[in-house]
């Protein structure tokens, strides 16, 4: 594909989820939420306010001081929510990246080449899918300890397979369509057949179902931590602040909604631009 062809399908594709209005207020929604997060360390200073205790302050409720009021050791709500975006939202987002690296590489080349080494990564990718995906995860985090790191790597580990499978099954309905054949006929490599026919085209599927996965991580990792897998206290991630303000739910209830509501609208604005990029993506879609 020229250039200028896949500068006018970028173009189509912009202009097909532009004019979808849902999907636009998510795209909106997500990036004020990634500018706060980028910049909480610009608009309050993590030591004083997010950190450290403050007896005095206690359960205060929401005013112009602590626009989200403080918790049960007089931290401010506002600041730790904002410092645990970059927790809650960097593991959804590396999580979905290395899941779909690996599914990428490892899924096309059982695809395009198929035999034995498909059949073993398969049988691999069948022992993971037979698990499910939160109690694999919790099992890793107990066997190597609760910590940000450790969640990662389990989480990854858990969603591997379904990238793995996705990405083989896009890959397999395309390699005998007739471009791919032709490639082949003039003697273009496998990894150049792969890297310049094969992903591009997949790539509309892949990116639709890494948008819902990153959603399902967001919320995934505020579970984890809530029951103690994940973050750890005293750090301000979204699930810890949630299972640190169960205990004064009815006496300071804006504990628990300010990351409440951070974790929805997270996980609703991805999934709102991820509806808008499958009617973008879909090729029967006309401008």
């Amino acid at each position: 594909m020229s250039k200028e062809n896949k500068s006018k399908k970028s173009g189509s594709v912009w202009r097909r989820f532009r004019r979808n209005k849902p999907a636009m207020v998510g795209l909106v929604i997500l990036t004020v939420l990634l500018l706060i997060t980028v910049s909480a360390g610009f608009i309050v200073d993590y030591e004083t306010q997010v950190i450290r205790n403050n007896a005095r302050e206690r359960l205060q409720a929401p005013s112009g001081g602590h626009l989200f009021g403080t918790d049960n050791v007089g931290r401010d709500v506002f600041a730790r929510v904002i410092y645990g975006g970059r927790y809650s939202l960097s593991i959804a987002f590396i999580t979905t990246a290395v899941s779909m690296a690996f599914g990428a590489i490892v899924g096309s080349a059982c695809g395009y080449y198929g035999g034995l080494f498909d059949s073993i990564v398969m049988r691999i990718m069948d022992v993971l899918n037979s698990l499910p995906g939160m109690l694999l995860t919790l099992a890793i985090v107990a066997a190597l300890g609760a910590n940000y790191m450790n969640l990662l790597l389990a989480m990854i580990v858990s969603t591997l397979s379904g990238f793995v499978r996705l990405i083989r099954s896009t890959v397999i309905a395309l390699s005998d369509v007739e471009y791919i054949q032709a490639a082949r006929s003039y003697g273009s490599s496998d990894f150049g057949i792969i890297i310049k026919h094969v992903m591009p085209n997949a790539m509309g599927v892949i990116i639709v179902n890494a948008a819902g996965s990153v959603s399902n991580m967001i919320l995934a990792a505020a579970a984890l931590s809530f029951l103690g897998f994940g973050v750890q206290p005293p750090l301000p991630e979204w699930g810890v602040m949630l299972s640190d303000a169960k205990t004064y739910m009815r006496q300071a209830p804006w504990c628990m909604i300010a990351p409440g509501v951070f974790i929805m609208l997270s996980a609703l604005s991805i999934n709102l631009m991820g509806d808008g990029l499958r009617d973008a993506l879909d090729p029967r879609l006309k401008d």
